[in-house]
């Protein structure tokens, strides 16, 4: 018999999204290209959407990102 995990512990894709999308508005909000603070600014994001996704209670994902031609536009 399979186990499934239980529904409140159900990996949602939605709500993993939209921690990733206000963690980037936090760090990324008003700042200006600088290239000395790369570096720092994607390690303030990797940590955020880390902790707010443990915070959601997942206990066996791993949130991987693939770096494309993208620019993300903060407001």
């Amino acid at each position: 018999m399979k186990k499934y995990a239980a529904f409140e512990k159900k990996f949602r894709p939605g709500a993993v999204k939209e921690a990733i999308h206000q963690t980037l508005n936090e760090v990324l909000m008003g700042q200006m290209y600088e290239n000395e603070r790369v570096t720092e600014w994607c390690k303030q994001i990797s940590d955020g959407v880390k902790d707010r996704v443990k915070e959601m209670g997942y206990d066996r994902y791993k949130v991987s990102g693939e770096r494309k031609k993208t620019v993300y536009k903060v407001r």
